[in-house]
């Protein structure tokens, strides 16, 4: 119910508060760690996070190395890395928060030593490690990385992440083919590839992709408004160059 609410409600105090204590009491580690990171932090939210690693039998460092990421220091989350016990190195949802906390302070060589050790990756270090990648500029290894995930892995998440990783590097192009691949197109992935256009300003065949959806699937809200706000924001570049155009045209420039 919550992942399919309107971004206008995700963003109100009082639901997201809601929203973490129903996935708290349900155990949904990975929906209570997303909506703790989209919070203001308070006392009360680092206790409630601090209850459920305890009760789920899970190591407050998790908490720890997500405000690490917050602050943005390197420094601080070398020294926090540095204090965590060998023996907890091996655990796979650590492993993910250190590739997530890497990427987010720019040591990619970090993310992607920890990754290359693992044997196994599943979907979530690839989602990890593909965001790395995409946040700091690398678009070419993001695509590289998906293209060596097992097709099975595939998920929204991932193709999010990778649609980021193109439109960052200037790689539209790119994600056109991998768009062209993915057999079942849901909303998710129509609305992320209308992003990327709309984003680069490619903004006739954003609204031909619009259409294309219209014709297979029930109309989708978020889809309308990533291509909507886009085209209002790039209207007044569009009158400016029409405008400069016509006023060469009469002077005989052209």
């Amino acid at each position: 119910m919550w992942h399919s609410t309107s971004e206008i409600h995700r963003k109100d105090e009082y639901n997201i508060v809601a929203a973490l204590d129903m996935f708290i009491k349900c155990g949904d580690i990975s929906s209570v760690e997303q909506i703790f990171d989209r919070m203001k932090r308070i006392v009360v939210n680092y206790e409630q996070m601090m209850k459920y690693y305890n009760n789920h039998c899970m190591h407050p460092f998790f908490l720890v190395i997500n405000s690490c990421v917050e602050c943005g220091l390197e420094p601080r989350c070398r020294l926090i890395t540095s204090r965590i016990p060998s023996s907890m190195l091996s655990d796979l949802k650590l492993q993910t928060t250190l590739i997530h906390m890497w990427g987010k302070v720019a040591c990619v060589k970090e993310a992607r030593y920890i990754f290359e050790k693992i044997d196994e990756p599943d979907s979530a270090m690839y989602n990890a490690m593909i965001n790395v990648y995409g946040l700091n500029g690398m678009g070419y290894d993001a695509i590289q990385l998906d293209n060596r995930m097992p097709a099975k892995m595939g998920n929204d998440k991932i193709h999010v992440c990778v649609s980021n990783a193109c439109f960052h590097s200037s790689l539209v192009n790119e994600y056109r083919s991998i768009f062209a691949t993915i057999p079942n197109k849901n909303h998710y992935i129509y609305t992320t590839m209308v992003d990327c256009l709309s984003r680069s300003l490619f903004l006739n065949e954003a609204q031909q992709l619009i259409e294309e959806f219209e014709r297979r699937q029930s109309p989708y809200l978020p889809i309308y408004k990533s291509f909507g706000d886009l085209e209002e924001a790039s209207q007044p570049r569009l009158e400016m160059d029409q405008s400069v155009e016509s006023c060469l045209n009469r002077n005989g420039a052209f």
